[in-house]
């Protein structure tokens, strides 16, 4: 048939690790168990659970995380039960879903052994640490330190965890007093606790000491915690740290067994340093990316290294724009000299056009001035790949207001948001053109709008626009039709089968082919199957198989298969017999044969045991 589902969107994952209950100990996200594997018989979920640790490495995280959920062995307190929770607990934490992670440890049924419930504590206070709740996850270590049977070791982990959530609550001072009660007691020299000692003196100002813990750990969180001191106490030429933060991220980037620091934290240190030694300009572009990475609009209450939040950014771009503007002889208040300046810079220029940008927006109230700044500057951001922040700076509530954007930057920066596979921010810029771009007309653009909001999981905006238009139209062209029938697909594929068959409806006397009658009643039918509605859709899939060729091409074939199965569920098994037996009787295909005469003696059987029913019940 003319008209097929289009898939529009790519997504790519990317290698994320599990953070471990210890203070900076990371692995690849696999909890592995060698005892599952090698002896013959394997059991079915243990095979399985082998091929999910593959498509972790192999990067798919989503299909490996529904696996974990929907397909586990039953829930009971077997060690390979145990393996198969372990590794999604893994997969939450490397992904960073700690409400998930903490959701779902506290669905241990409450016979299952004290160690399964013990290691399932410690991985519920890590999440509540992680989402700064740190008197949750203290609740949850004093109540195992207190009635649970502990072994020292697993008193040392709880102690351990205490420490973190008072850093988690910023508690300073009861970190500091915890951290000298557990010195003392075990006089530790484990790598995790050094880390953590050195965390709680960095923060308590003893820069010294703290250096002192990290020079001889070797992993890449105390390597950074180890440089950020150093640049504190000014211990290290500002070169020597560039090039360390450089050794670190490329590591970082290439060892994926031993575990990585989080990106942002190293675009925070490396912020840090740019402010240390007043270059404006590196400030200012790792503050942007700090933030592209971690999507935080408020600086976080992080336990070792610096954070930056919306307002750094605003003051980031202020203050390199002066900087700027002071080099060039520019005058405060000169809003037209300012936009010349910054249209005047060549392309590679791009951070000190953003800070021009960003400076005018929080000094110019001209709304013609700030609609002819918002395109450059919003160009100016997707250019550099820091798209993410558009919608911490641009909104009702956001520094910058509303955005609006004239018709043909928009469709420009929409089409490049979609090509580099951000369709939420491509939504975004196609609701804030101030008119229909020229390469569109209206019609155009709406189908188009309308998709990329669905899409993007604005259902009821998209749904909604393709409503209202389709209600203008006296009747649609064939084009028209297939390209409406794209943004019904996307609803389907996301359930929405309300506002799919809303659509139809409107669609259906709009048509003027046969061919186009065949597949929205298709369409139609599929909708009413989602929904249950089975006799409806049985009649809209027999209507779609009858309109050409006797139902008997391929697409016939299909539709009369499709009402069938709807027929059986709607328990009219006679009906849904005689369409089976009719394919059968002209199929040719043995292999397609055999499915036709075994979906018929199920529906045989079913026939017989609801006419036994319908007997005892007289």
């Amino acid at each position: 048939m003319g008209c097929c589902r289009v898939c529009l969107i790519c997504t790519v994952c990317t290698v994320l690790v599990f953070l471990h209950p210890g203070p900076h100990r990371t692995a690849l996200a696999l909890d592995t168990d060698n005892g599952l594997y090698g002896s013959p018989g394997v059991p079915e979920s243990a095979s399985e659970l082998r091929r999910v640790r593959t498509l972790i490495q192999a990067n798919a995280l989503d299909l490996a995380q529904v696996i974990l959920e929907t397909r586990g062995p039953p829930v009971l307190p077997t060690e390979l039960w145990q393996a198969w929770e372990r590794q999604l607990w893994a997969l939450y934490a490397a992904r960073g879903y700690w409400q998930k992670l903490l959701e779902r440890t506290r669905q241990i049924p409450p016979a299952f052994p004290v160690s399964i419930h013990r290691l399932a504590d410690q991985h519920a206070a890590t999440a509540l640490i992680e989402m700064k709740q740190g008197f949750r996850a203290r609740r949850i270590l004093r109540k195992r330190l207190r009635y649970g049977t502990v072994r020292d070791e697993e008193i040392q982990i709880l102690r351990r965890l205490i420490i973190r959530s008072y850093l988690a609550d910023d508690m300073l001072p009861e970190a500091s007093m915890a951290m000298g009660g557990y010195q003392l007691d075990y006089r530790s020299k484990t790598e995790d606790w050094l880390f953590l000692s050195a965390q709680i003196n960095f923060r308590a100002g003893h820069i010294d000491q703290a250096i002192n813990l990290t020079a001889t750990l070797d992993f890449p969180s105390a390597r950074l915690l180890n440089l950020y001191a150093r640049i504190v106490d000014g211990s290290i030429s500002r070169e020597q740290a560039a090039e360390k933060l450089r050794v670190l991220a490329e590591a970082d980037q290439s060892d994926r067994v031993n575990g990585k620091i989080r990106e942002s934290e190293i675009a925070a240190v490396s912020a840090f340093l740019g402010q240390e030694h007043d270059d404006a300009e590196h400030y200012l572009s790792e503050v942007e990316r700090h933030l592209v990475l971690t999507g935080d609009v408020d600086p976080p209450n992080r336990s070792r290294f610096p954070a930056y939040g919306l307002q750094d950014l605003l003051h980031g771009y202020i203050h390199y724009a002066e900087v700027e503007g002071n080099r060039a002889g520019l005058l405060a208040g000169a809003g037209s000299d300012w936009l010349d300046h910054a249209l005047a810079l060549p392309p590679d220029k791009l951070t000190e056009k953003k800070a021009i940008y960003g400076y005018l927006l929080q000094q110019e109230d001209s709304a013609r001035f700030r609609f002819q700044v918002n395109n450059l500057f919003v160009r100016a951001l997707v250019e550099s790949g820091s798209m993410a922040i558009i919608p911490m700076l641009f909104g009702e509530a956001a520094p910058f207001g509303t955005l609006v954007l004239d018709g043909r930057a928009g469709l420009e920066l929409s089409n490049l948001a979609i090509e580099q596979g951000n369709i939420q921010l491509a939504a975004l810029i196609n609701n804030s053109l101030a008119e229909i771009p020229r390469e569109m007309d209206r019609d155009q653009w709406l189908l188009h709008s309308s998709r990329v909001s669905i899409i993007a999981g604005q259902h009821v905006h998209g749904a909604r626009t393709l409503r209202n238009w389709l209600d203008e139209q006296g009747s649609l062209t064939a084009e028209q039709i297939d390209q409406v029938l794209q943004p019904v697909f996307d609803l389907q594929k996301v359930g929405q089968h309300r506002w799919a068959l809303e659509l139809l409806v409107r669609i259906w006397p709009r048509i003027t082919t046969i061919r186009h009658q065949r597949e929205v009643a298709y369409w139609i039918a599929e909708s009413y199957q989602s929904t249950r509605q089975f006799l409806k859709a049985a009649d809209y899939f027999l209507y779609s198989a009858l309109l050409e060729h006797k139902g008997l091409d391929q697409w016939g074939e299909s539709a009369r298969y499709r009402a069938a199965e709807s027929l059986q569920s709607a328990r009219l098994y006679s009906d849904a017999r005689t369409i089976l037996a009719d394919i059968l009787r002209r199929s040719d295909n043995e292999q397609r044969n055999t499915q036709l005469r075994q979906r018929i003696q199920e529906l045989d059987l079913l026939e017989t045991s609801r006419a036994s029913e319908v007997k005892h019940t007289h």
